[in-house]
């Protein structure tokens, strides 16, 4: 593997670490009060926009929880790789 570009598993695992951290700011975040006391449709329109972004919330974090696992296993796969060649001497 002389000259060849080959796995770090520990800067893939940073990325893991990095988006995992992410992942789990995003879960602090708490639901935006909204007024339930007023019938204004103003009101109900906020209402349904504050609903729709926390949806697109939760399938951001979903895909960066799916996103950090695939890294983590390429890295994992891509260094048994490395180091089976390696005692093949390729």
């Amino acid at each position: 593997m002389r000259g060849e570009v080959a796995s770090n598993s520990s800067i893939a695992q940073s990325q893991v670490a990095t988006l995992q951290q992410a992942v789990a700011d995003a879960n602090d975040t708490q639901n935006p009060n909204t007024d339930t006391q007023t019938t204004l449709q103003g009101n109900t329109k906020l209402h349904s926009i504050t609903e729709q972004e926390m949806d697109m919330v939760g399938r951001f974090r979903t895909a960066f929880q799916t996103d950090a696992a695939n890294i983590g296993r390429v890295a994992q796969a891509m260094e048994i790789q490395d180091q089976q060649l390696a005692q093949k001497g390729e």
